[in-house]
């Protein structure tokens, strides 16, 4: 299956709002939607489709920026409807977007609806902080339990997933499997 994608516009709220309510109805309320929907980065929040002409929309993700600080990203939501998960869409979504924090030398948080999603997260590198909050760092300055050896000066084939922290795997995974 092809997963076509392009930013969020005020016409996709319907939509959005349904897929949401499909997977939080009775855990989170929908104004925190329409909060999240309103303020988001509009060439980072993204809506992904079935098809080309953009009418099913099977997910989404809104990601905000910190009000003072607008370097710090926020993962709001990542969604996707309940006909296409365990799919993989999902995934390979997720790894899109690791992808995209590595290559700009970014972070990214997020604070996850149920311990289910906290964990499904830490499979991409994310790590808890406080408060809850699930953090992803690109950089090494803060990354994961100190990593000291990125991807980006050593080819993969020389580097084993032995002993590497979360972060680490995440970055060697997507330099074999994207090209980072």
């Amino acid at each position: 299956m092809y997963l076509y994608s392009r930013p969020l516009v005020d016409r996709d709220y319907r939509d959005i709002k349904e897929i949401f309510l499909d997977n939080f109805k009775n855990d989170l309320p929908v104004r925190d939607l329409g909060i999240s929907f309103d303020d988001r980065l509009a060439d980072r929040s993204i809506g992904y489709f079935a098809d080309k002409e953009y009418r099913e929309m099977i997910g989404f993700q809104i990601i905000s920026s910190h009000v003072k600080n607008k370097e710090n990203l926020y993962l709001d939501y990542i969604v996707i409807s309940p006909k296409y998960q365990r799919s993989g869409l999902g995934t390979a979504i997720m790894w899109s977007l690791v992808k995209e924090i590595l290559k700009n030398r970014e972070s990214i948080h997020l604070y996850p609806a149920n311990k289910r999603l906290a964990e499904w997260y830490k499979r991409f590198g994310f790590y808890y902080t406080n408060g809850g909050y699930l953090n992803f760092h690109s950089y090494n300055t803060r990354s994961y339990k100190g990593s000291t050896c990125p991807v980006t000066t050593l080819p993969f084939k020389k580097i084993g997933f032995k002993g590497a922290s979360r972060l680490e795997r995440c970055r060697r995974w997507c330099s074999r499997f994207f090209g980072y």
